[in-house]
């Protein structure tokens, strides 16, 4: 209707030459974000990709990247598929020398310590198995940018092929027709169980903690509070305490430390 398109004129106007002025006024939590092409400019979704390439590390004890696709629940990690993706890492004998990063739109890439950070756990979008030009370039300049500022030894993909045909970067493709196929899980888990023997073991302890440093450098801009201080608690209610004080605790309804 005319209402409708106006309104999403006003949407686009706004998002191209008002950018900063609504970033300063948008809130760091919200709702589910229903999203459509409209949302690729949101400001929250632009403050997370921005913030994942000029805040984030990732775990110093990974050395190898892990692409795989997204789920309909959210956090992915809460989710049938993540949670089968899982095992399949798990099985490889050292999971914790893996990282995984979520592809996906409209955020372009997650790494998965910031799952159930705002907005990355709060929204939805159709899957239609097409990818506009639009989203395309977002995933690719992103992607790239994030490897220039992250190292890791090797990629390996386990992308459907929506995904993978249009990723301009040099993967192991473990994907066998679809991610979550028998073959698929399987062809993941030998792939990775050959590359990460070659590594230390990395426990869980070490991955903890970095997931919770992590979500530290997203919100705050460092991880500084970790310092002198420990990490205790199950995810993704994780704790951090100096002695018998406790510092912070993430809150899974608001996608931050508080």
């Amino acid at each position: 209707t005319m209402d409708e398109g106006l309104s999403e004129a006003v949407l686009r106007l706004l998002d191209a030459e008002y950018a900063l002025f609504q970033e300063t006024r948008y809130p760091m939590q919200g709702g589910i974000i229903r999203a459509t092409t409209l949302s690729l400019t949101r400001p929250d979704i632009e403050r997370f990709r921005h913030r994942v390439l000029t805040r984030y590390q990732k775990p110093l004890s990974a050395s190898l990247l892990l692409l795989m696709p997204c789920s309909a629940r959210k956090p992915y990690s809460t989710s049938r598929s993540h949670r089968r993706f899982a095992e399949a890492i798990a099985a490889s004998g050292n999971p914790y020398a893996t990282h995984t990063v979520v592809v996906t739109s409209p955020l372009g890439i997650v790494p998965l310590e910031l799952d159930a950070v705002y907005p990355a756990a709060h929204y939805d979008i159709s899957v239609t198995g097409r990818w506009s030009f639009d989203e395309q370039d977002i995933v690719i300049a992103m992607l790239h940018r994030f490897l220039e500022c992250n190292d890791y030894d090797m990629v390996v993909q386990n992308l459907p092929r929506d995904i993978a045909s249009f990723l301009d970067i040099e993967a192991i493709d473990t994907c066998r027709g679809h991610p979550l196929s028998k073959s698929s899980l399987q062809e993941l888990t030998d792939t990775l169980r050959t590359i990460t023997a070659q590594y230390e073991s990395v426990p869980w302890q070490t991955r903890k903690r970095e997931w919770v440093a992590a979500v530290l450098r997203y919100q705050f801009g460092s991880a500084g509070l970790l310092d002198d201080a420990e990490v205790r608690g199950r995810y993704p209610r994780y704790r951090i305490f100096e002695g018998h004080t406790q510092l912070g605790m993430f809150v899974p309804e608001r996608g931050l430390f508080s």
